[in-house]
């Protein structure tokens, strides 16, 4: 008798917990598309048009790409099963390299506009130091850019090697498996000390 109330207060909390996943994976993914929606709005006030261009076109397929990656979650834990999940997989892999590159591409237009701004400030620096004035400023702001370029440069390195993931899903380079989860490691702790780091 004892067996059997353990082996069903068992299941029971197991489905407890399974229902809890998804009440919570499900809160966390709309969320995130609301996120997206917001940054679209904000990337359309944007007058840089590269900029304005390649931060919508990765939202809109980061959109895309988390709404097929929700749906091969829900196939996973068996809420729903799908018969194309292979097709559904691809099309989400599709999307998150467009993403990826759309990233890349802005990341590389923000290094050449962040080097543009740090010769400018050098030789304001530089002409104020010639005349015997207060270089203190312009110094402050070089600072400042080189952080700014820091930050974008990790980013970069992150999307080039994010892209290797999906490009070796579709088969588009060949890497081995080891491989790609020792690249999506790195670049998730990357991400990680990145986030903690702007905290600060």
């Amino acid at each position: 008798m004892n067996g059997i109330v353990s082996t069903q207060l068992h299941e029971h909390t197991v489905k407890y917990l399974a229902t809890s996943v998804v009440i919570v994976s499900t809160v966390m993914r709309i969320g995130r598309q609301i996120e997206f929606a917001r940054t679209i709005q904000k990337a359309a006030l944007l007058k840089d048009d590269v900029a304005r261009i390649t931060l919508t076109v990765k939202q809109v397929f980061l959109a895309i790409w988390l709404m097929h990656d929700s749906c091969q979650w829900a196939n996973t834990a068996g809420v729903v099963k799908f018969d194309n999940i292979k097709e559904i997989s691809r099309r989400g892999q599709k999307a998150w390299l467009v993403a990826l590159i759309a990233s890349l591409l802005g990341n590389l237009h923000k290094l050449r506009l962040n080097g543009q701004r740090i010769e400018q400030e050098t030789k304001l620096a530089r002409a104020a130091a010639g005349k015997g004035g207060d270089a203190a400023s312009a110094a402050m702001a070089i600072k400042s850019l080189r952080a700014e370029r820091s930050k974008i440069t990790v980013a970069t390195v992150q999307d080039s090697l994010d892209m290797l993931i999906p490009a070796s899903g579709l088969e588009i380079v060949k890497i081995e498996t080891g491989i790609v989860g020792l690249i999506g490691a790195f670049t998730s702790v990357l991400g990680a000390v990145t986030h903690w780091n702007s905290l600060k």
